[in-house]
């Protein structure tokens, strides 16, 4: 005994020894991850996340030496040192096909007590961003109901799933979700911000989703929103930033019901506290829903009641800037028929209008047709200023991707 080796990982090169120190249970230090990122490839990197998810595959009667939890904590530790979102798609993608080691996987990141303390929130944050996306790979999964204008994917109070199969995913989602409320109350950006891309995600297909969507919203949307706003001309988190403030700004747009309070909340704050900058997002955002959505849909004409709000928030303002901006954004991007629905928002609010203000409500209510909004618009259009940094396709890869980098 005195002469057999102790096994650990420091020192491992290939993908035997990984084999032979994952059998026997060692915990992974973070001291050894620099060793072990120079010893494998970026193949050998996708074998031996695999070698560590079939500890997790195996039934409990065969789990003789091996602890879930040290092997979820060395998944992790893993994950969070190489930073490869590739590789945390092909755990979300091996868990999701085995549902025992999935519920081994959230078991162990609800109970797990962190060994280095210092790495303990990162480490928190990926489980959570892992199962999130483990959450979204499930529900992809699920059949449809038979009728087709109900919810892509039922949850459980939808009625029985189709198969044994089906029963199992469903209550591994409903675990799933209850972990992630759980940890609603965390004031970490990319928590707050990976629930609500998640449920906000998923509101479109479930009424439950939609529901826990909007009360995490009213309870933190609007700080979500701005410290996203902040960050927007951040060299390196800016475009990361900036796709999540568009999504989050079209999850509330799309939802309806009191979600709009907040986007109008949302809007009118930015609008009036930096206006350069929200005119820069607001492009953006312009963009975004004329790609996604089509001319006359219902996300145009609620954005439409949002102008017909900022319009006459921006008459108190004397902003020349703004208004013509908005202008340019209505004359460009509705149908006549919808900018008639405006002018009749407007009616009444023309008093709101002061008389330095250089294009006012009552200036508004007097141009009759989208064709006249072009032509006062463009004699009054100014030139925004301004760097709108652009996300590369690279740097955005499926829902929740990124959000570690945003941790606050």
């Amino acid at each position: 005994m005195a002469g057999k080796a102790k096994i650990q990982w420091k020192g491992v090169s290939s993908l035997a020894e990984a084999q032979r120190v994952i059998d026997g249970s060692v915990l992974l230090a973070w001291a050894n991850m620099p060793g072990l990122k120079r010893a494998f490839t970026a193949d050998d990197q996708v074998l031996l996340i695999g070698l560590m998810i079939a500890n997790l595959r195996k039934k409990p009667q065969e789990q003789k030496h091996v602890t879930s939890s040290i092997a979820v904590e060395n998944i992790l530790i893993y994950l969070a040192s190489v930073g490869s979102e590739f590789l945390d798609e092909v755990l979300v993608n091996e868990l999701a096909h085995n549902h025992h080691a999935a519920r081994e996987f959230l078991s162990c990141c609800q109970s797990l007590d962190y060994t280095e303390p210092a790495h303990s929130e990162e480490l928190e944050i990926l489980s959570l961003l892992l199962i999130a996306k483990l959450g979204l790979a499930l529900h992809h999964q699920l059949p449809p109901r038979d009728h087709p204008a109900a919810p892509r994917h039922p949850s459980l109070s939808e009625g029985p799933p189709k198969s044994a199969c089906d029963t199992e995913r469903a209550k591994l989602l409903a675990a799933i979700d209850s972990h992630l409320l759980s940890m609603s109350n965390k004031a970490n950006l990319a928590i707050r911000l990976a629930l609500v891309e998640y449920f906000g995600f998923l509101a479109g297909a479930q009424d439950e989703a939609a529901s826990h969507f909007i009360r995490l919203s009213e309870r933190y949307g609007y700080s979500v929103a701005e410290q996203l706003f902040v960050l927007l001309d951040h060299k390196e988190h800016g475009p990361v930033a900036r796709h999540y403030l568009l999504a989050f700004c079209q999850h509330l747009l799309r939802i309806g019901g009191s979600s709009q309070e907040i986007l109008h909340f949302i809007f009118r704050g930015f609008m009036l506290r930096q206006p350069e900058g929200f005119l820069l997002f607001f492009e953006s955002f312009r963009e975004h829903i004329v790609a996604h959505c089509p001319l006359g849909s219902a996300e145009r004409v609620i954005l439409m009641q949002h102008m017909a709000k900022l319009l006459e928030n921006i008459a108190e303002t004397e902003n020349r800037l703004l208004t013509s901006s908005l202008l340019y954004f209505l004359a460009t991007n509705f149908r006549e028929k919808d900018y008639q629905e405006l002018l009749l928002q407007l009616q009444g609010k023309a008093k709101l209008a002061g008389r330095r203000i250089h294009l006012g409500l009552k200036d508004i209510a007097a141009v009759t047709s989208l064709q006249q909004l072009l032509k006062l618009e463009a004699a009054l259009r100014i030139k925004k200023r301004g760097r709108k940094p652009r996300l590369k396709g690279e740097e955005y890869t499926g829902p929740l991707s990124r959000i570690a980098s945003l941790q606050s």
